[in-house]
C-alpha cells in the first residue's frame, strides 16, 4: 500500500509542467484534527563572558613576543662565560610544586 504525502503547510512546489500545485484544503493529522501551520522560528547564538575573555586573551597572546630576546641573550652570554649558576635543587622543587598544583594537592 502506498500513501501520497501532500505538503502539510509547506510551500507549493512547481510541478513538471511548470504550474504550481498546492496541498489539499483541510488536511488532517492521523487523529482527525486539522494541521495547524507552524510559524518559522529564528535561531540565535549567545557568547558567554568566558568565551569573550578567551578571545581577548588569544588576541593579546598573538601580539606578544614569544620570549624576552634580551633576557635569553643575557643567559646565553653568562653560560658561555661560565657565570650562570644552575640550582638543580630549586628546579626540582619548582617542578614538584607545579605537579602538585596540577593535581590539586598542596
Amino acid at each position: 500500500m502506498s500513501n501520497k504525502i501532500q505538503g502539510y503547510g509547506q510551500p507549493a512546489l512547481p510541478s513538471s509542467s511548470g504550474t504550481r500545485t498546492t496541498p489539499a484544503e483541510g488536511v488532517a493529522r492521523g487523529d482527525g484534527k486539522a494541521v495547524e501551520p507552524v510559524a518559522p522560528t529564528r535561531d540565535s547564538v549567545s557568547v558567554s563572558d568566558s568565551a569573550l575573555l578567551m578571545q581577548r586573551l588569544e588576541k593579546a597572546i598573538g601580539k606578544a613576543s614569544p620570549s624576552d630576546v634580551e633576557q635569553v641573550q643575557k643567559i646565553k652570554d653568562a653560560l658561555a662565560r661560565g657565570e650562570y649558576n644552575i640550582d638543580a635543587q630549586r628546579i626540582a622543587d619548582k617542578i614538584l610544586e607545579f605537579e602538585r598544583d596540577l593535581a590539586g594537592r598542596s
